[in-house]
């Protein structure tokens, strides 16, 4: 049977072969067997064999007379090695056995954790620590340090060797208390003591005067809708209600105002100028001093253009907007003369910028199809008729001229739909009417120079007017997505 005690010997009695296990503390001792009585002496545990050394593959060693570095084999151990340098000959010693390598952290003290009920306080801590003295030396001026058993003894200094003595530390100051003494609180007199504040009159509540005027309109509107029986105009805070069908009703109310009336005179006479410009220098033949000429109403008829661009382009910016906001006509019209207009104009660019390279990749695409060239710029017409308003509308709803993809606005086609379809039959319906007024004028005008520059100066105001009429309907639409798609607010704004 084997022993389960790895420190204990299993003795069989020599005489009935009884089994015993006895510790290795009796080894030598007598025993009696408890069967038989015969007695016998304990024989000591066999000892493990001892494991093999482990030598290393290549053991070094050094010649006695020159130094060199030898290597021999564990079988070489007691031989002589021949120094390859100066021929002396060095017997190779087996090697020491390495000491184990046993990490400084797992010696000496070891850093334990206080658990949390019994971790001392700071100033146990502090009182038990212990207090050294501070000896400078009088000759190098050394600072060393001593305990309180050191007190009266002599210590030498490191550096230079003076011995002092170590004195006694100084009492501690007691330190002033912060608090202040009775003779120093001073006494307040009771007369002195602050009395009830007088009550104050407060004044009365005034409105403002937009409050007022908000009220007389909406007062106003209410009385008109009742003797009318149409529903209101503007609501309790004063701003518009959107109608019914708003790009089909009150859409004439802003087109026909004084503001409109006026800018689209001034425009179509900048741009019939521009384009007659233009024009005198496409037909002028280059010939002599013509070419001068050409040049000279190329570079007139380029500055005009870009002139009317600049004045046009804040205005339909502020049609679309007020037109956005519910106003039947523009609150405030961009001024002719400013140079606050580059943020619109940058806007009205870069929209159109989008939609002619939409344009052109249609056209390229048409290249590959074997339509005609009026049907093929039918097309591209259209893209760009379509793609316009939805980039300049997303410049103005981003707030960026480089805006021309919002989000919002492209989630709009979705909720939107019958909005978006209302208002693109509508463009292309105003398209189609300008356009066959401009093939009745052409037709009623002969195609010489003269009638020409006729034709011209009759397509501007009629081209200019379909501008204004299509922006305003835009303004109508965005005024529609705002009411049924609402901005959402973040939570903690007021």
């Amino acid at each position: 049977m084997a022993s389960l005690n790895p420190n204990a010997a299993l003795v069989a009695c020599p005489s009935c072969g009884a089994e015993y296990e006895f510790p290795a503390s009796m080894a030598g001792k007598r025993g009696r067997c408890a069967k038989c009585g015969e007695a016998f002496t304990v024989p000591a545990a066999a000892k493990e064999p001892e494991p093999p050394e482990e030598l290393p593959q290549y053991i070094g060693v050094e010649c006695h007379l020159c130094g060199t570095r030898m290597y021999g084999g564990p079988d070489q151990i007691g031989k002589e090695l021949k120094c390859p340098d100066c021929g002396a000959r060095t017997v190779l010693p087996r090697p020491k056995p390495k000491k184990k390598n046993i990490p400084a952290a797992l010696e000496g003290e070891q850093y334990e954790l206080w658990e949390p009920d019994v971790q001392p306080l700071p100033s146990e801590l502090a009182a038990h620590q212990p207090k050294y003295i501070a000896v400078p030396c009088r000759k190098c001026d050394t600072l060393m340090y001593a305990t309180e058993k050191q007190i009266g003894q002599t210590i030498a200094c490191p550096d230079c060797g003076r011995k002092h003595v170590v004195p006694a530390p100084a009492k501690p100051k007691p330190k002033p208390s912060p608090l202040a003494s009775d003779v120093e609180t001073p006494l307040l007199d009771p007369a002195s003591a602050p009395t009830e504040r007088p009550s104050a009159l407060s004044p009365e509540v005034r409105r403002k005067i937009y409050e007022d005027e908000r009220d007389s309109d909406y007062g106003r509107a209410l009385e008109k809708s009742r003797r009318t029986g149409k529903p209101l105009e503007i609501d309790v805070r004063g701003r518009p209600v959107m109608p019914r069908w708003p790009l089909v009703t009150g859409v004439w109310r802003m087109i026909l105002t004084e503001e409109v009336i006026s800018r689209w005179i001034l425009s179509s006479i900048v741009l019939g100028f521009a384009g007659q410009f233009l024009g005198e220098a496409l037909l002028t033949p280059i010939q002599g001093m013509a070419e001068a000429i050409k040049l000279i109403f190329t570079v007139v008829g380029g500055m005009l253009a870009a002139l009317w661009l600049a004045m046009v382009a804040p205005f339909i910016v502020a049609i679309v907007g007020e037109t956005a906001d519910g106003q039947a006509k523009l609150q405030q019209p961009p001024r002719l003369i400013a140079f606050d207009w580059f943020n619109e104009l940058f806007s009205v660019v870069m929209a159109a910028s989008v939609a002619g390279l939409c344009g052109l990749g249609v056209s390229q695409l048409l290249r590959l199809t074997p339509l005609g060239p009026t049907v093929s710029a039918t097309i591209v017409a259209m893209v760009v008729v379509m793609v316009l308003p939805f980039t300049l509308l997303s410049t103005l709803l981003e707030g960026s001229p480089f805006g021309v993809l919002s989000p919002r606005l492209l989630s709009s086609l979705g909720r939107c739909a019958g909005a978006w379809l209302l208002f693109y039959v509508q463009t292309f319906a105003l398209a189609a009417l300008a356009g066959a007024a401009a093939w009745i004028l052409s037709l009623a005008i002969q195609p010489a120079r003269e009638g020409a520059t006729v034709l011209l100066w009759c397509l501007a105001p009629l081209g200019i007017a379909a501008l204004f009429i299509d922006m305003r309907l835009l303004g109508r639409l965005a005024w529609l997505i705002s009411e049924r798609m609402p901005e959402e607010k973040d939570e903690s704004e007021p």
